[in-house]
């Protein structure tokens, strides 16, 4: 019986990461606790979708009925894009994962090639997300420094996410150093 080649555990940890990450982007977009800001006794707790004020004891939340729908000011925008960005390439990176374990197992050239477009789609995927962590931060810099604004789980939760996708981005270029055991061996 043949042992499975490194590939496939490489592989293997690469698909782990990537759900994580998606695990993570979906915890963030969810999560109501980007940021607190405290003002006058008025406590405001921002997220992505979802706004709340809680004066004295009174909780008011304004959700967002369309995801795509832009503001004209500075707010959340960009960060939820590249967040659904970045998901959208991971899925598109899984796809093309999924594609080397079903046919391309004794093609060496297909699957380098695959192998180079999963790298690509997974740089792109990073690229999204650390552009849009580093908005959060170089945009909101001032207020976190003028306000009583603290940083909250979903937002960190968020960075974890986003250093997911570095690794696995470091994997992915790993793979085409990994040949297949057939290979290896001459057949």
């Amino acid at each position: 019986m043949c042992r499975a080649d490194k590939s496939v555990n490489v592989i293997t940890a690469i698909t782990i990461f990537h759900l994580l990450s998606i695990g993570c982007y979906i915890t963030s977009i969810v999560g109501n606790k980007w940021w607190i800001i405290e003002k006058n006794g008025n406590t405001e707790t921002q997220g992505l979708y979802k706004h709340c004020t809680d004066v004295t004891g009174s909780n008011k939340c304004i959700t967002r009925t369309n995801i795509l729908q832009f503001q004209d000011k500075k707010g959340t925008d960009p960060i939820l894009m590249c967040t659904i960005l970045s998901t959208f390439f991971i899925l598109l990176s899984l796809t093309c994962l999924s594609s080397t374990i079903c046919c391309c197992k004794k093609k060496l050239n297909m699957r380098k090639k695959v192998f180079k477009y999963t790298i690509i789609l997974t740089l792109i995927s990073v690229i999204c997300i650390v552009d849009g962590m580093l908005y959060a931060e170089i945009e909101f810099k001032d207020e976190f420094r003028e306000s009583n604004r603290l940083k909250c789980w979903s937002y960190l939760v968020s960075w974890i996410g986003a250093g997911f996708q570095v690794i696995t981005f470091i994997l992915t270029i790993c793979l085409l150093w990994i040949r297949p055991k057939h290979q290896l061996i001459g057949y």
